[in-house]
């Protein structure tokens, strides 16, 4: 019964979630509702476009039902259709579930970053404590059994490989869909995901007005927590042409494609980018990463927003598709306007984003209450270039202070061209002070925001200090 499809008509919702699918229509009632925003982690259920990709966890209240029709689905419901998972036996010998409310997402979650499949590689039970915890970072226990539960994780890492491999999910299909002709807005009343951009000029010139969807993370807010509706809704997930990484440059840059998620990018830039790597691990949590995109957190121009300070960094220059057909090249610093506003014209959409110097020594910096899945009070992203003693380039960047992420050019101008020392690392700080204007609210205080923009820099700037004098006295 749960591997038979199941079928979406024409009269679901262009807005309509995969968790309300699952619990209302599909009686799949194991995937929970808690937050209904992506946060608690109790609705986690894994996704694959095809049979030899490995699952990907995800919210299911915040995950378009649309961005997911021809893909298998599977829930904690049939996870141990043939005896129970190597988690599921771990969480009952360990006593890893309390109330059980959370226990679904728990299960799910672990069981996706044990698979052997995992693009991460395999965890085992004697990987480092960090890898445990962002395993399970984007799921809430109000219990606080997370001892028990890593506990069970490493005790069904023991289990074979071939025991944690992940069964066969269900498949949601549709009316009028079809691998050669993509979902149509009559597949689902008003949701449409093309598959290549001449596709997508099509349907923007179908549905002018309509709402635009990368990963989902942000926008399905809109419906879920103030009752909105989004219809016509088009997905960006889909297009072929905005869903690639490609180093430019001898690697110094990177053309990375509106709809790569911040997943892909942990896989990509492992190597060449790893202080980039060991940043995204703050943006949200896996379920997140899996589904947000740099493209949506771009389009959103939340100042919340952590890949934008980075942006600002890496002087990042973003190309647009025009309705007309025709490119446009926006330089990120020209792009934020305003609160949630930027330079995009009616019916523009963005299509990829470049960052520059990416072999340059650089620092990203989050300041949050809880450590993992949680809103910045600070973000900072730092980017030096160095030659002797001296910074020849200096990029401040700042995001979760103000209105819109900032750059500090007065900052980035002190520290040019100056050898650095302790004394301009103190002067650069008070500068750097001066120049922001911070906000409050419930996250931090104006004058707490200000302090911690001359702690990050400071931080910063005396690594980057200790680094030149340890290549100075190398043999």
């Amino acid at each position: 019964m749960y591997r038979a499809p199941f079928n979406v008509n024409a009269s679901s919702r262009a807005d309509a979630t995969l968790l309300e699918y699952l619990r209302v229509h599909a009686g799949l009632t194991g995937t929970k509702e808690g937050c209904a925003s992506g946060d608690c982690g109790a609705c986690t259920c894994l996704v694959r476009s095809y049979k030899s990709a490995p699952y990907q966890a995800v919210n299911a209240c915040i995950t378009p039902l649309g961005d997911v029709v021809g893909h298998e689905i599977l829930t904690v419901d049939g996870l141990g259709e043939e005896g129970l998972h190597p988690v599921q036996s771990a969480m009952v010998s360990e006593h890893g579930s309390q109330c059980g409310f959370c226990t679904p997402g728990f299960v799910m979650a672990l069981a996706a970053r044990l698979d052997p499949n995992h693009p991460q590689g395999e965890l085992t039970e004697v990987s480092d404590r960090e890898a445990w915890n962002q395993a399970i970072a984007g799921n809430l226990c109000r219990c606080t059994g997370y001892r028990p539960i890593l506990d069970a994780a490493q005790l069904a890492a023991k289990s074979a490989a071939r025991s944690r491999t992940l069964p066969q999910g269900l498949v949601i299909e549709a009316a009028h869909h079809s691998p050669e002709k993509g979902l149509t807005p009559e597949s689902l009343a008003g949701f449409f995901r093309p598959r290549s951009l001449a596709e997508f000029r099509a349907a923007r010139s179908a549905y002018p007005e309509a709402h635009l969807c990368a990963g989902g993370t942000d926008l399905m807010l809109e419906v879920t927590q103030k009752g909105q509706t989004l219809s016509p809704l088009i997905s960006l997930t889909g297009i072929k042409e905005m869903r690639s990484i490609t180093m430019i440059n001898d690697a110094s840059s990177v053309h990375i494609g509106a709809s790569v998620t911040f997943s892909e990018m942990e896989v990509a830039f492992k190597t060449v980018w790893p202080n980039f790597v060991s940043f995204l691990t703050r943006i949200g949590s896996p379920q997140i990463r899996n589904r947000g995109t740099l493209g949506g957190n771009l389009g959103t121009a939340s100042p919340i927003g952590d890949g934008l300070p980075v942006l600002l960094a890496m002087d990042a220059v973003i190309t647009t598709l025009l309705p007309n057909g025709d490119t446009r090249s926006i330089a990120m610093s020209e792009f934020i306007k305003g609160y949630r506003q930027t330079a995009l014209q009616s019916g523009e959409v963005i299509t990829s984003i470049q960052l520059e110097g990416i072999g340059d020594p650089h620092d990203y910096r989050k300041v949050t209450k809880r450590y993992e899945d949680d809103i910045s009070a600070v973000c900072g992203a730092f980017r030096w270039r160095v030659e002797s003693d001296r910074l020849v380039l200096a990029r401040v960047a700042y995001g979760g202070v103000a209105e819109r992420p900032l750059r500090l050019m007065e900052t980035e101008s002190l520290l040019t061209s100056r050898a650095l020392t302790p004394n301009l690392i103190e002067e650069a700080v008070e500068i750097a002070r001066r120049e922001v204007s911070p906000l409050s609210d419930v996250r931090a205080s104006a004058r707490y925001r200000r302090h911690l923009v001359g702690v990050l820099l400071e931080d910063s700037l005396e690594a980057q200090l200790a680094s030149m004098s340890d290549r100075e006295i190398s043999p």
